[in-house]
């Protein structure tokens, strides 16, 4: 089990921001993932649909899954909707009866009483609860398009019971993490999921690491991010991690903001990120752009940044500095 546990994460997390080692992808970032992916599999995306339609053939497979995995599966898709960030249309009053029935007792089973005492609240909350799924969802996307008091009262309850759940000792991830390394058949399991984690997986997990360095340095809202709390390697890492991730994702408006002290020191950073990794091409392009003469003709050059290339580049760069999580 030594060689499991040691994929799984066990042990103590190189210190990601002055630690030598390399930073070991952790076991609760991935069963957050996989509640998310399970999360969108059960109620996928239908441009045609108002809501989510929940998938009866994905529950159905669900249901099959011997235990104990059925209820690690079940347990990663609760903690992924209860800790906050879903759209109103993938909270728990999405969910039917059955789903609802199954991950209560879920809960129940491994002992999480914090967690099911907070869900078992939100029907409590809602009074049109016994409407059912796809009309509960559409009364509360309805009540959060007006701002008053009834919509301020069940957000503050609503809140009230995410934090609850989210912040109930121990954790659902921490209890989980334990129930899988006491487990010798999900141990393997899971240290073989861990070689499908994917490059774009440890690029946000990293990125999001790399931030919690700036905890504990001086910082003044309205002020530059505090990137001297990292070495030139570190800054170099995620200052083009953050340009991937708002290239990626169609954002650079939000990063391209030279006016805005906050922002206005991560271009330039990652331009000699560039130039120190041999991203000559992409170092012009982003060279361009923050001399444009105005900002619609910096954000036209901008897109013609290479989001690959990008990535690959400082993949490199964290490979080198043992920054590369395992």
């Amino acid at each position: 089990m030594g060689l499991v546990l040691a994929l799984l994460g066990g042990g103590a997390m190189a210190d990601i921001c002055d630690g030598s080692e390399p930073p070991v992808y952790p076991l609760e970032e991935l069963l957050f993932g996989d509640g998310l992916e399970m999360s969108y599999a059960l109620f996928p995306f239908d441009p045609s649909q108002p809501l989510p339609v929940f998938n009866e053939q994905v529950w159905d497979t669900t249901t099959r899954i011997r235990q104990p995995l059925r209820d690690v599966l079940l347990l990663t898709v609760a903690d992924a909707t209860m800790v906050g960030g879903m759209p109103l249309d993938r909270l728990v009053t999405i969910w039917p009866e059955p789903m609802w029935q199954a991950v209560m007792e879920a809960l129940e089973r491994h002992g999480l009483s914090e967690q099911k005492a907070a869900l078992a609240e939100i029907p409590e909350i809602l009074e049109f609860w016994e409407e059912g799924p796809e009309a509960r969802t559409g009364r509360l996307i309805a009540l959060w398009s007006v701002d008053g008091p009834e919509r301020r009262r069940i957000e503050a309850a609503l809140s009230q019971a995410m934090e609850r759940f989210v912040t109930a000792e121990p954790t659902v991830r921490t209890h989980l993490v334990n129930f899988i390394e006491s487990d010798p058949s999900l141990a393997e399991r899971y240290a073989a999921r861990r070689m499908s984690i994917t490059d774009e997986e440890k690029l946000r997990w990293l990125e999001q690491e790399l931030m919690t360095c700036f905890d504990g340095h001086p910082w003044t809202e309205g002020a530059p991010l505090p990137f001297g709390a990292l070495d030139k390697t570190r800054r170099d890492v995620l200052t083009l991690a953050m340009l991937r991730t708002y290239l990626a994702q169609d954002m650079l408006h939000f990063l391209y903001r030279p006016e805005d002290p906050v922002f206005a020191t991560v271009l330039p950073m990652a331009a000699e990120a560039m130039d120190r990794s041999g991203l000559a091409q992409d170092a012009d392009v982003l060279a361009r752009a923050l001399s444009a003469e105005n900002r619609e003709a910096g954000l036209d050059l901008l897109r013609g940044l290479n989001a690959g290339r990008i990535q690959g580049g400082l993949i490199e760069i964290a490979k080198d500095a043992n920054l590369w999580p395992q």
